[in-house]
């Protein structure tokens, strides 16, 4: 006997190309439409849709013996809002008679876009419960290469850390996650412990303590120098790009007064200042290597 039940008409659906984790609100699945009955598929009806959005039905015409497959469809999302979405695909109406086999005739997949933030570094606080030594940390980037990690030497008991995390390159996701080697976070049953990451503005991207093993976050990080993403050309720009001996940056239509801090690649600041507004402010880098370099800009008010 077999062991599996087999049926004449049944028609289903896959996924590929998917992460449950879009860094900029981009996602773009691949549908492919399966037959896993032992009549050969010539038609079907396949409908895909986001979250509340109106289906758009593929009325799939072709020839596919048991188990073949063919991909019907590469939809582009983008733009999608920060937070969690689903992506819901069907298939009815096999050569235009019932499914013998409905199970697998629908997918739900959830996904999550992940918030972005323009900053050059994150900022780690930590304060360890009474077992410092079972805490560490680590940050990977889209492709599961770790980036950074910590901590050098195993945290003290009950003491307070402030790490600070440079971005080694921009417009790509990260995945911070805090572990915890006796699956028992950093609060509250062995002391009073808590961590929170932030961006360079002070922006909480998470905080917490009460966890098991490990907690993470993932969040996209753009390059806060892409003035025209935001519409900061209006108010500042920079030039030349390259810059050969300084680097001017021009204020316009700004009153408050702007600090700037320029670094290197490895987080390390050369040099800073302050930017007068409604000017134009020249920063000499002649006694700089050649290399990659930031600017950072913050105000108070």
């Amino acid at each position: 006997l077999d062991q599996y039940p087999s049926f004449g008409i049944d028609a289903s659906v896959s996924l590929s190309g998917v992460s449950n984790i879009s860094c900029e609100g981009n996602f773009s699945p691949e549908i492919s439409m399966l037959n896993q009955g032992n009549t050969n598929l010539t038609s079907a009806d396949v409908s895909y849709y986001i979250d509340s959005e109106a289906p758009t039905i593929i009325n799939w015409i072709g020839n596919l013996a048991d188990n073949e497959s063919e991909i019907i469809a590469t939809p582009t999302y983008t733009g999608l809002a920060v937070g969690t979405h689903t992506l819901t695909v069907s298939v009815s109406n096999p050569n235009a008679l019932a499914d013998e086999n409905t199970s697998n005739d629908t997918i739900n997949y959830t996904f999550e876009v992940a918030q972005s933030y323009a900053t050059t570094e994150v900022v780690f606080n930590l304060t360890t419960d009474n077992y410092g030594s079972e805490t560490s940390w680590g940050v990977t980037n889209s492709s599961g290469a770790i980036v950074n990690s910590g901590p050098v030497f195993p945290y003290s008991n009950s003491t307070t850390y402030q790490e600070t995390i440079s971005i080694p390159a921009f417009n790509d996701c990260y995945t911070f996650t805090i572990y915890d080697s006796a699956s028992d976070g950093v609060c509250c049953d062995y002391g009073t412990g808590s961590y929170s990451l932030e961006d360079d503005n002070g922006t909480v991207i998470i905080s917490g303590g009460d966890f098991g093993s490990s907690e993470s976050i993932t969040f996209n990080v753009l390059d806060p120098l892409s003035v025209d993403e935001y519409g900061l050309e209006n108010y500042i720009s920079f030039y030349p790009n390259p810059v050969n001996d300084d680097l001017s940056i021009t204020v316009k239509q700004l009153n408050d007064n702007i600090d700037y801090e320029v670094f290197n690649m490895l987080g390390q600041t050369i040099t800073k200042g302050n930017l007068v507004p409604n000017n134009t402010n020249n920063i000499n880098m002649t006694n700089y290597q050649s290399g990659v370099y930031f600017v950072k800009l913050s105000t108070l008010n």
